[in-house]
């Protein structure tokens, strides 16, 4: 019978997390280069706050712009920033949840995670607890998820590269 060892867990989720690092810190770049063309450090100090989902957001809006000119590579980010959007929703629970590592959960190569909901609302005068979320996942769907992540952050470092060396579109001077 398999079982899944305590530490082979533990370098999964640590190299799942790192792997998603990655990809969020090559999308920021993508997203400097579309922003400021010429001086990728004026778009990081414009997007460094930005959550993931809006980072992306506003890479779709710039790349269907700026690279009018690449259809190609225009087409590549966007379907970059679709697969990592697809990825997105757990990236929390993989970084912040509570994973449970019970042994009867890895003899059946099995791991649950769980995201505890809290709220700030003003009515109830503070905090207030609104749920769990619980996660659970197999052994092989977290080496897929690894492995898709992995694959987006290869992919968004080559982007980066591509997206620097292609002719971006200016916006015209206002009158």
């Amino acid at each position: 019978m398999k079982m899944t060892k305590r530490k082979d867990l533990f370098q999964l989720i640590g190299e799942l997390s790192v792997s998603f690092s990655s990809l969020e810190h090559m999308l920021g770049y993508i997203l400097c280069e579309l922003v400021s063309l010429n001086e990728p450090f004026v778009g990081g100090l414009v997007t460094a706050e930005a959550p993931l989902h809006r980072k992306l957001r506003l890479i779709r809006k710039l790349a269907s712009y700026r690279l009018l000119n690449a259809p190609d590579l225009r087409k590549e980010v966007l379907d970059l920033v679709e697969a990592s959007d697809k990825l997105r929703p757990d990236r929390n629970l993989w970084v912040h949840g509570n994973w449970e590592l019970s042994e009867e959960q890895l003899m059946a190569d099995k791991v649950r995670c769980f995201d505890f909901r809290w709220e700030h609302r003003e009515h109830s005068g503070g905090g207030e607890f609104v749920g769990v979320r619980e996660r659970e996942f197999t052994i092989e769907q977290l080496n897929q998820l690894r492995s898709e992540v992995q694959r987006c952050a290869i992919h968004a470092l080559r982007l980066v590269q591509t997206v620097r060396a292609a002719p971006l579109l200016q916006a015209k001077q206002p009158l």
